[in-house]
């Protein structure tokens, strides 16, 4: 098999030099709110424990990309010095990289953007695992886990459209006879219908979660191809934006409907958010026994403070083998800062 790498978008949204540079723009009217809240670019470190995971169950990544805006986590290179890992393994790499070409369309605060690029990064493998910042490996890997010879394996579920589509088309019918402007909050299940709907499917789609997705450059590449006017169409919004297309499941869909790979039962991630506390033992529980391939840490800068401190508290003791010792220290505080 081909190398494997892993692609993870971060970003430090507590710079203040990044905040400046979204408050230029998010005055923009056609932005909704949502689009701009703190949290979307609030960050607590928990890449780390996304690094560490990779570096402890998924051996086999030839290398991990870290796409970043002029910035760079403050204790990256820790895991080098650490001897977690080369210093060749991690790499940063920039917006201005990714998105050469469409300069126009920088500063970019908008992750659809960023996935829409990421296949562009130079020398990355033709086979890859994307990751949000907040995702992590929950159980020892293999290769096979993620591509297989027809294919990466895609986890998804089939799920209708028609319930959201009358939905929508009935809030869309209240704003023309009130005289509102249309709704342009981001929304994740519409923006993967949109990439379905390119296919035919607009009773349906193969939805994906709050996981790591395995994609080929060259699929994402061979398409853009296809249709220029998509990408061009992607990264106009410097925000995220209800009309975007979910790029990975763009690349799933290809991948099913065209290229005939067959996906896989769902299966769900260890997951927690600062709204669901009650599910917190459950994601413990997970996360302990190794039972779900995935997790995801969602908002922990919105989470409250106990919750905030179990969840670092279980994470260290799960990751702690491949976690820097100054990683380490610095979770041991409630609040993290300078991550």
């Amino acid at each position: 098999m081909t190398d494997i790498d892993a692609v993870i978008a971060w970003v430090d949204g507590n710079d203040p030099r990044h905040v400046e540079k979204r408050n230029r723009y998010r005055e923009d009217q056609s932005v909704h709110a949502e689009a701009t809240r703190s949290t979307r670019f609030d960050q607590s470190g928990e890449i780390y424990f996304c690094i560490a995971s990779i570096l402890k169950y998924a051996p086999f990544v030839r290398k991990i990309w870290i796409i970043t805006d002029d910035q760079r986590p403050a204790m990256i290179d820790e895991f080098a010095r650490a001897g977690l890992c080369s210093p060749d393994k991690i790499e940063i790499v920039d917006h201005k990289t990714i998105l050469s070409g469409y300069e126009q369309y920088l500063p970019t605060f908008n992750s659809l953007v960023i996935e829409s690029a990421m296949y562009r990064i130079p020398g990355l493998a033709d086979r890859f695992i994307y990751f949000n910042d907040d995702f992590f490996l929950n159980r020892p890997q293999t290769a096979e886990d993620w591509f297989t010879d027809d294919g990466p394996v895609i986890r998804s579920s089939l799920l209708s459209t028609r319930a959201s589509k009358f939905k929508t088309k009935l809030r869309a019918f209240l704003r023309r006879i009130t005289f509102r402007p249309p709704n342009t909050k981001p929304s994740f299940a519409r923006n993967q219908e949109a990439a379905a709907a390119r296919f035919g499917m607009y009773d349906e789609y193969w939805a994906i979660g709050h996981h790591a997705h395995p994609v080929r450059k060259k699929t994402l590449e061979d398409y853009y191809s296809e249709h220029p006017d998509l990408l061009e169409a992607q990264f106009q919004y410097r925000f995220r934006s209800v009309f975007q297309i979910l790029p990975v499941s763009l690349a799933n869909h290809i991948e099913i409907v065209r290229l005939g790979v067959k996906p896989i039962d769902y299966e769900k991630p260890a997951y927690v958010k600062p709204t669901s506390e009650e599910k917190l033992p459950d994601f413990l529980e997970k996360i302990q026994t190794d039972s779900t391939l995935c997790g995801c840490i969602q908002s922990l800068d919105e989470a409250p403070r106990n919750v905030r401190r179990i969840v670092l508290s279980a994470m260290c003791e799960k990751f702690g083998a491949t976690l820097p010792p100054k990683v380490v220290a610095l979770f041991e505080t409630v609040e993290p800062v300078s991550t």
